[in-house]
C-alpha cells in the first residue's frame, strides 16, 4: 500500500473534523464499511491504494442520502 495515500486521508480527514467543529452546517461521509481491512489500515474514504473519493452531504436528502455539495 502506499504511505502517502494514507497521509492524505488522515490530513483529509483531520481538516474536515477540524471544519466540521467551527461550521454546524457542514456534513461530509467518511467510509462505513471495512471492506478489505481499509477503514483499519487508515483509508477513512472510499477508495483504494491508488485514489480516493471525497463526497459531502447537505442533509436535504434523507430518503435517499444521495451525497450533494452544499
Amino acid at each position: 500500500m502506499k504511505t502517502d495515500i494514507l497521509q492524505i486521508h488522515k490530513n483529509c480527514l483531520d481538516f474536515l473534523l477540524d471544519w466540521q467543529a467551527e461550521h454546524d452546517d457542514f456534513y461530509f461521509v467518511p467510509r462505513k464499511i471495512n471492506n478489505k481491512n481499509r477503514l483499519e489500515q487508515g483509508m477513512y474514504f472510499r477508495g483504494n491504494d491508488d485514489y480516493m473519493v471525497l463526497t459531502f452531504w447537505d442533509n436535504a436528502d434523507s430518503k435517499e442520502f444521495i451525497y450533494n455539495i452544499n
